[in-house]
């Protein structure tokens, strides 16, 4: 996506003010708005300062999220959302009766 880093970058920044599932929300709700201006007006919703998001939009975070970025391809990672149940990647059927499958079969042998 290509607001994907800034987008990224303010989701890091509420992190740090612990607002991250909040961010998180916010972008998620709103994938179709990620320019700067959207993400600025998403800042000042999650209560961080105009340094803040001016920080995360340039850049301050970018070399923690291209090695998150990193770890998550090498993990097997090619789409988001991307399940893994014990470390495993789901690729199965993601409504309640495929993820309580793949959570049953994930526990067999397991005490």
């Amino acid at each position: 996506h290509p607001h994907a880093l800034h987008a990224a970058g303010l989701a890091e920044a509420a992190a740090e003010i612990g607002r991250f599932w909040d961010a998180h929300r916010i972008l998620y709700d709103n994938q179709h708005a990620l320019d700067d201006r959207a993400l600025r007006a998403y800042g000042r919703r999650l209560g961080l300062a105009s340094e803040a998001v001016e920080r995360a939009l340039g850049g301050h975070y970018a070399a923690r999220i291209e090695l998150d970025f990193r770890s998550g391809i090498e993990s097997g990672v090619n789409a988001t959302p991307t399940l893994f149940i014990n470390g495993a990647r789901h690729d199965g059927r993601r409504d309640l009766k495929g993820l309580h499958a793949a959570l049953l079969a994930a526990g067999e042998g397991q005490v």
